[in-house]
């Protein structure tokens, strides 16, 4: 069953503000995280790295995608002029 026009419009404007209140840079910083937790944590904590371990790859990769989404959400945000 497909939404009317005017709450569909309402939900991805809704999902654009909660998306554009991550900036970019958090979310490069926590794709930075989950590596440097992938190449660490076996090494730091091999009990704690197996437990995760088989999370990591579906949890990589919904945040690179999250990124690219946020990356072009970037694209359509005002740019402040320099004072």
């Amino acid at each position: 069953m497909a939404l009317p026009m005017d709450l569909l419009s309402s939900q991805l404007h809704a999902i654009y503000r909660i998306a554009s209140a991550i900036s970019v840079a958090e979310v490069e910083a926590y794709v930075a995280e989950i590596e440097r937790t992938d190449t660490l944590l076996p090494i730091v904590d091999p009990t704690a790295y197996s437990r995760i371990r088989q999370n990591i790859p579906q949890h990589r990769t919904l945040v690179q995608k999250f990124l690219e989404f946020r990356r072009e959400l970037a694209k359509y945000e005002p740019v402040e002029d320099p004072v």
